[in-house]
């Protein structure tokens, strides 16, 4: 496992794999909340994984924003490597991304990884303001 990709759902998760595929990943879901409780796990989760990359990929809404910074905080903490992947769009969650993919390009991603384009990345990617610690 090289990293693990926290999401708001199990429905987000399993899209955001079809979109992403990577075959050392682990996801986790927080079913929609982050409470104290998650937290806490989420934070255990880091400081056992550490040199793993932690990616944010929840919803671009201002919740899926919250749950972001709240990941990134825990990273820091940890000294571990956070990555953020919103949606490009705001109010879309990865399932939203998944059903307006053409299936030939999901397709790609699994058939042929190293010639897959990467229209999915955050709009920080897109603009040069990755968010690796």
């Amino acid at each position: 496992m090289k990293k693990i990709v926290i999401c708001e759902s199990g429905i987000d998760a399993l899209s955001h794999v079809q979109l992403h595929p990577h075959n050392k990943a682990v996801y986790v879901s927080l079913a929609g909340q982050m409470s104290h409780a998650q937290e806490e796990q989420l934070a255990a989760l880091v400081e056992r994984n550490w040199g793993k990359t932690i990616v944010g990929a929840f919803d671009n809404d201002d919740a899926g924003k919250r749950y972001s910074r709240d990941l990134e905080r825990i990273c820091q903490k940890a000294s571990a490597k956070f990555k953020e992947n919103l949606p490009q769009r705001k109010g879309q969650d990865w399932n939203d991304v998944l059903k307006k993919t053409p299936e030939r390009d999901i397709n790609q991603r699994w058939d042929e990884p190293e010639k897959a384009q990467k229209p999915l990345e955050s709009q920080r990617q897109r603009r040069g303001m990755s968010r690796f610690h």
